[in-house]
C-alpha cells in the first residue's frame, strides 16, 4: 500500500510542460520516468541477488573475510578510473542510449560469469575483473540516468523523483538477501546469474520502448572533442565550487563512516544476540529505509535540501550512540532502523542539489565524478574496519583490557563490546563533523530553487 500510495502522489502533479520529439504530448515524460525507474528498480534487484551470493562464494572458496573487501576495491578502483571518460560520454549522446550501452556492458559482464560458472572455472581473480567491468558500466549508466531526471520532471517534483530511486534501491536491499539466500541453496549461483541476466535485459527493454524528451539530451551532443581537458571537466567544475567541493568531502566522509558501520554491525550484535536476532534487525533495518524512500516520495524533503543532508546526517550521529550505549537489541535495532530511513532522506537531498546547480552540458561528467568518488569509500571502510576492530578496539573492551576499566561500566566488556566503542566514537565524530559543516552551509550557495537562475548567474561571472 505504501508503495502504491508513492507512485500515485508522484503521477498527481499538474501536466508538466515539456515537449518531446514530435507528436509528444506533454506530461509524456513523467511516464517515461515511471517506466525508466522501474527497469532500474528490477535491474537493481538482480545486481544485488548477485552479489549477495557471489559474496557467500568468495567467502567459502577463500575462507577470508577480506576477499569481499578486495573484489569491492577491485569496483572502486573501476570507477575511479572510468568515471572522466563515462562522464564525457553521458554528455555527448543521447543519455537513454548512454543508459542502455552501460546496462549491456554490464550484461556482458554476467554472460562472462555464467561460462566461467559452467566451465567450473571461476576464481576470485575472475569475479573481480568482472567486478570492476560491471563497475565500470555502472559509471556510465548511473550519470545518464541522474542527469537526464531534471529533464523528465518539473522542478518541484525532482526530489520526489530522487526519493522514488532511494525506494526503488531500498526495496532492492531488503528482497535481495532473501530471495538470494533460498536460490542458492535450491538452484545454485548459476541460476541466479541468469536472474540477473534477465533483470539487465528488461532494464535495456525499458529504456529501449521510450524515448526521451529532446530537452534530456545533452546540448553538446555534436561536440566531437576528445582532450584531457573536457575528460576532467566534471572534476574541475567540483573544484570551483566550493559548495560542491565542501559537500562532496562531507558526503564522502559519512559515506566511510557508515560503511564501517555496516561492516562491524554483525559481529557486534553476535557477541550479545544470536543469529535469528541478528536476522530480524537486518530486515527491520531495510524497512526503514523503504519507510524512508516511501516518505521522501512523498514529501519530497526540506526546502533547503542542504539541511535536508547536514540535519539527517547529524540523527545519523545520535543514531549511532545509540546503537553502541548498552548491549541490548532494542535499542541497537531502533538505532538501524532510523538510521537507514535517514539515509533515502540523505540520498534524495543530495543527489537533487547536484541535479540543480550542474549546468547541462557538464551534468553527466560532474554526476560520474559525485557516483565514483562517494562509491570509493566503500572498499576503503573495509579494508579499514576489520583490523582496526580486531587488533585494537575488541582486545582492549575484553576483561582486563586496557579500556575496559574505563567505558565498561557504560557500555559493558566481552565479545563485541569494543566495536560498540567504534560506533560511539563513530556518532561523536559525525556529530561534531555534521554541526561544524551546518555552521558553513549557508555559504555553499546550493538551495537556488530555479536552474535557469542558477545558469544565468555563472554565464554572468
Amino acid at each position: 500500500g505504501f508503495f502504491y500510495l508513492s507512485l500515485e502522489v508522484l503521477m498527481q502533479t499538474q501536466p508538466i510542460e515539456l515537449k518531446g520529439r514530435s507528436g509528444d504530448a506533454p506530461g509524456n515524460s513523467l511516464w517515461v520516468f515511471l517506466v525508466i525507474w522501474f527497469g532500474q528498480v528490477i535491474s537493481t534487484l538482480g545486481s544485488g541477488l548477485t552479489g549477495f551470493a557471489l559474496s557467500i562464494w568468495a567467502f567459502q572458496t577463500t575462507g577470508l573475510a577480506s576477499a569481499a573487501a578486495l573484489i569491492a576495491l577491485a569496483g572502486a578502483l573501476a570507477r575511479l578510473a572510468a568515471a572522466p571518460l563515462a562522464g564525457w560520454l553521458s554528455d555527448r549522446m543521447d543519455r537513454r542510449i548512454a543508459m542502455i550501452l552501460g546496462d549491456s556492458g554490464a550484461a556482458l559482464g554476467t554472460v562472462a560469469l555464467l561460462a566461467l560458472l559452467s566451465a567450473n572455472q571461476l576464481e576470485l581473480w575472475h569475479l573481480a575483473l568482472i567486478t570492476a567491468w560491471e563497475a565500470a558500466c555502472s559509471t556510465l549508466q548511473l550519470p545518464a540516468y541522474f542527469a537526464a531526471l531534471p529533464g523528465l520532471l518539473p522542478e518541484k517534483w525532482l526530489s520526489r523523483g530522487n526519493g522514488m530511486i532511494q525506494l526503488g534501491r531500498a526495496l532492492a536491499e531488503i528482497l535481495a538477501p532473501m530471495l538470494a539466500g533460498v536460490m542458492i541453496n535450491q538452484a545454485g549461483i548459476a541460476f541466479i546469474a541468469w536472474v540477473d541476466l534477465i533483470t539487465f535485459l528488461f532494464a535495456v527493454g525499458t529504456a529501449t520502448v521510450v524515448r526521451f524528451p529532446d530537452n534530456v539530451v545533452s546540448k553538446d551532443k555534436q561536440a566531437t572533442t576528445f582532450t584531457r581537458e573536457d575528460l576532467l571537466a566534471g572534476w574541475r567544475f567540483i573544484q570551483e565550487q566550493s559548495g560542491f567541493k565542501e559537500m562532496l568531502a562531507f558526503t564522502t566522509t559519512q559515506n566511510f563512516l557508515r560503511s564501517m558501520f555496516g561492516v562491524l554491525v554483525v559481529p557486534m550484535i553476535l557477541g550479545f544476540s544470536t543469529s535469528a536476532d541478528l536476522g530480524k534487525l537486518v530486515s527491520l533495518a531495510g524497512f526503514g529505509m523503504l519507510a524512508g524512500g516511501v516518505w521522501m516520495s512523498a514529501w519530497g524533503g526540506p526546502r533547503r535540501k542542504t539541511m535536508g543532508v547536514l540535519g539527517f546526517e547529524l540523527f545519523g550521529g545520535f543514531c549511532f550512540i545509540l546503537m553502541g550505549a548498552r548491549p541490548m537489541w532494542g535499542l541497537t535495532a531502533l538505532g538501524a532502523v532510523l538510521v537507514h530511513l535517514s539515509l533515502s532522506v540523505i540520498g534524495g537531498c543530495e543527489q537533487t542539489l547536484w541535479q540543480r546547480n550542474t549546468p547541462e552540458a557538464l551534468r553527466g561528467r560532474v554526476l560520474a565524478v559525485q557516483q565514483a568518488v562517494g562509491h570509493a569509500a566503500t572498499p576503503l571502510a573495509l579494508l579499514t574496519a576489520g583490523p582496526l576492530a580486531d587488533v585494537w578496539f575488541n582486545p582492549s573492551m575484553q576483561p582486563g583490557g586496557c579500556l575496559a576499566g574505563i567505558f565498561g561500566p557504560w557500555i559493558g566488556v566481552g565479545d563485541g563490546r569494543g566495536i560498540a566503542l567504534l560506533f560511539l566514537l563513530i556518532g561523536m565524530l559525525k556529530i561534531a563533523y555534521s554541526s561544524a559543516t551546518l555552521l558553513r552551509a549557508s555559504k555553499w550557495n546550493l538551495d537556488i530553487e530555479n536552474d535557469e537562475l542558477i545558469l544565468d548567474a555563472r554565464s554572468d561571472q
